[in-house]
C-alpha cells in the first residue's frame, strides 16, 4: 500500500537513494494517512500509536546520551540519527 500511495510512487519513481527505503515508504504513508483523519482506514490504528518516543534511543536528550559514553551503543545511535536525517533530508528534495 505504502509504495502504491501517491508519496510512494513519487519516492520510487524519482530513485532516491534512500537508506531504509521501506522505513521511509511506511513512515510517509502513515504520515499522509494521519493528514486525512477519520477519513483514513488506518485511522484506528495511528490513534493507538504512541505520543511520544522520548524512550526511542534516537531521541534520548543529551543528559541520558551522556550516560551512554564509553559504550559502543552510543555511535550506533549517531550514527542512526545522521542515517534518518540523510533520508528525510532526500525525501524533502523530491
Amino acid at each position: 500500500m505504502a509504495k502504491e500511495s501517491p508519496i510512494g510512487i513519487k519516492i520510487i519513481t524519482t530513485n532516491i537513494d534512500l537508506l531504509s527505503p521501506k522505513h521511509c515508504l511506511l513512515t510517509c504513508y502513515l504520515l499522509q494517512e494521519k493528514e486525512k483523519g477519520l477519513s483514513s482506514k488506518w485511522n484506528n490504528y495511528i490513534e493507538i500509536l504512541p505520543k511520544d518516543y522520548s524512550n526511542f534511543p534516537v531521541f534520548f536528550n543529551e543528559e541520558e546520551l551522556k550516560l551512554l559514553e564509553g559504550s559502543p551503543f552510543l555511535l550506533q545511535i549517531k550514527n542512526k540519527i545522521k542515517d534518518i536525517r540523510a533520508d528525510y533530508d532526500a525525501i524533502l528534495k523530491v
